[in-house]
C-alpha cells in the first residue's frame, strides 16, 4: 500500500479565478508575486471581483466605494476595549470583532 502526504495530486476544487501552474499561484492569469509587488490591495480585489485589473478611473471609483463601506460602529471599539488584552491572542480578538460586525449589518445574511 502506498500513501501520499498532504494533498499532492488531489483536486480540491476547480476555479476560474485562480490556479497553480508549475508551482505558481495565479489570480485571473496574474502571478501572485507580480500582484504582491505591483498591485494595491484594492486593485487585487477589483481583479478578483471583475476578472480584470481596473483603469485609473475605475480604481478611484472602486476605492471610494470601498471606503464608504469601511466604517466601524463605535460599539465594536467599546467591545474590544473590554477584552482582557494581556490574556487574549490578537487573532482571537480580531475574529470576535469581525463576527460581531455582522450584528450591525442589515444585509449580513444575504
Amino acid at each position: 500500500m502506498t500513501t501520499t502526504r498532504g494533498l499532492e495530486g488531489i483536486v480540491a476544487t476547480q476555479s476560474s479565478v485562480s490556479s497553480i501552474i508549475d508551482d505558481e499561484l495565479t489570480y485571473q492569469g496574474y502571478g501572485i508575486d507580480d500582484l504582491a509587488n505591483n498591485a494595491s490591495f484594492e486593485e487585487v480585489i477589483y481583479l478578483l471581483w471583475n476578472g480584470e485589473l481596473p483603469s485609473q478611473e475605475e480604481l478611484k471609483s472602486f476605492s471610494n466605494e470601498l471606503a464608504s463601506e469601511a466604517g466601524v460602529p463605535e460599539e465594536i471599539f467599546t467591545q474590544m476595549k473590554a477584552y482582557p488584552i494581556n490574556k487574549v491572542h490578537p487573532m482571537a480578538a480580531l475574529r470576535t470583532a469581525i463576527s460581531t460586525l455582522g450584528l450591525f449589518d442589515a444585509n449580513a445574511e444575504e
